[in-house]
């Protein structure tokens, strides 16, 4: 007998149905009962099962093939999974939002957008500011995590605490990061391939016969510590010592010129230069401005994680993709909450090398 609901009749044996599929009795490509069968077993009539399994091939989860029947479409688990997100959350820390060029929260929702939206599934931003946290955003008049209505949330540049991760958890919202979280190591995430795009930066410039290389990279990013590893197994290979001066990391705040004086003293013979993100758009506008900051014998390798504006400088570059990155996560985060995966999962986003101008054999001084 069909269950006493508000719903009509063709409704409640379309959620039974969907109810089957759901608990196993119904598997993905499986021919469903006919309706002959189907009119029988819960006593109503022809027009209405019918009326049911047209419902359910219309949404996708159901699929009929002329002469054999009616079966289960694959992957029809999965899209009853994401009909119960409400919305996922990206939370992370940047001053602004906006979908300018370039921009780490905004290449992040970009990212999460191309996965969701056609399963429309709303993203919304908690955009921290410095030195703030989740648990003190949440604390705050108005705010609350009820009011976040999300079945998810993706870090972004952002360590959460254990607390923060305890209280998501005990409100059943899955959470997956970009780039390894400290607090909890079973925590699934995305990254970028730090240590080989610093790798393939320096090999390049090493196959060109570069010998004295120099890198900035900024001490701020989490990422340091892998870069220079790669970087330092790419010398190594290329038989170059690194106890001579090749690694001048920077704070968040800093001088091109100071930089360049500090490497140009340090390494006077210097022919190849990379540097990395969060510095790299600085020199390449101090470059276009005063062409001679870098000497045109050095040749200059950029590592980006975003795209940049085109009319600054045609640079060979490691690129790596951002956005890839956000849409590996994003769906991590989607096998999360629908249950498909239990335990910690890594994707790692492969960076590329684009050859562009400012890079070439070495330059006799």
């Amino acid at each position: 007998m069909l269950p006493s609901k508000i719903y009509s009749k063709s409704e409640q044996v379309r959620n039974l149905l969907i109810e089957g599929i759901e608990s196993g009795q119904f598997n993905e490509k499986d021919l469903i009962p006919s309706e002959n069968v189907l009119t029988e077993k819960f006593g109503i009539s022809r027009n209405t099962i019918r009326e049911a399994v047209a419902a359910l091939v219309n949404e996708g989860i159901l699929t009929r093939i002329q002469g054999k029947g009616t079966f289960v479409q694959e992957g029809a688990r999965d899209l009853l999974a994401t009909r119960e997100i409400r919305s996922f959350c990206l939370v992370g820390c940047e001053h602004s939002v906006s979908y300018s060029l370039g921009g780490f929260m905004s290449t992040m929702v970009l990212g999460m957008h191309a996965v969701l939206d056609e399963l429309s599934i709303p993203v919304r931003v908690v955009n921290l500011g410095a030195g703030d946290s989740l648990l003190s955003y949440l604390q705050k008049p108005g705010r609350s995590l009820e009011q976040l209505e999300c079945s998810g949330v993706l870090f972004a540049g952002y360590q959460c605490s254990e607390d923060e991760l305890n209280l998501l958890e005990e409100s059943g919202i899955r959470c997956v990061s970009v780039g390894p979280q400290q607090a909890d190591s079973r925590m699934s995430f995305a990254d970028e391939d730090h240590e080989f795009g610093a790798y393939l930066a320096i090999q390049h410039l090493t196959e060109q016969g570069h010998r004295r290389i120099a890198m900035v990279d900024s001490e701020v990013y989490s990422a340091f510590g892998r870069r220079k590893k790669g970087a330092e197994k790419a010398l190594r290979d290329a038989g170059i010592s690194i106890s001579q001066p090749w690694n001048f990391p920077v704070s968040e705040r800093f001088s091109v010129e100071e930089v360049m004086d500090e490497i140009l003293e340090k390494v006077p013979d210097i022919s190849g230069l990379v540097i990395y993100p969060g510095i790299v758009p600085v020199f390449y506008r101090e470059l276009e401005r005063r062409k001679k900051l870098i000497p045109d014998e050095i040749s200059l390798v950029g590592c980006m994680t975003s795209e940049h504006p085109a009319d600054i400088i045609q640079a060979t570059e490691v690129r790596q993709s951002l956005r890839e990155v956000s849409k590996e996560a994003t769906r991590l985060l989607l096998d999360a909450v629908s249950g498909k995966t239990k335990s910690c999962q890594k994707k790692i986003v492969k960076p590329e090398l684009v050859i562009g101008e400012t890079s070439g054999p070495v330059t006799k001084k």
